[in-house]
């Protein structure tokens, strides 16, 4: 998602989830955050993957108190990812072919690109 010069890399279904818990339709939330969930680790996207986790380990907790355990496995999970030190770009990206997405994002051509790098 191209913002302001800079690439934000985001999953709609995390988007959806957190419009469906602010109008407080929390079986709707949670639908969205398990699509966003499967179709991030489809990708291999550590980063959403851990974002997502929390979101849905944070709403199993507050409204859908017999579901616990799965709440604490996801939040177990999102800490973990979070705490990890090496970077995790989606579908196993380097880091350089991020900042080439970004350049892009930025509205570089080509010839700017290759001369930046």
């Amino acid at each position: 998602m191209p913002t302001g010069g800079f690439l934000a890399l985001v999953s709609v279904g995390r988007l959806l989830g957190e419009t469906a818990e602010l109008n407080e339709d929390f079986s709707a939330a949670r639908s969205f955050y398990e699509i966003a969930l499967g179709a991030v680790q489809a990708i291999r996207f550590r980063p959403e993957e851990a974002t997502i986790r929390l979101r849905l380990g944070e709403l199993l907790l507050r409204r859908f108190a017999n579901e616990r355990e799965q709440a604490f496995a996801h939040l177990d999970l999102a800490i973990a990812e979070f705490e990890a030190k090496e970077p995790a770009y989606p579908d196993g990206l380097s880091e350089r072919e991020v900042e080439v997405l970004r350049l892009i994002a930025g509205g570089k051509s080509n010839r700017e690109i290759a001369e930046g790098l």
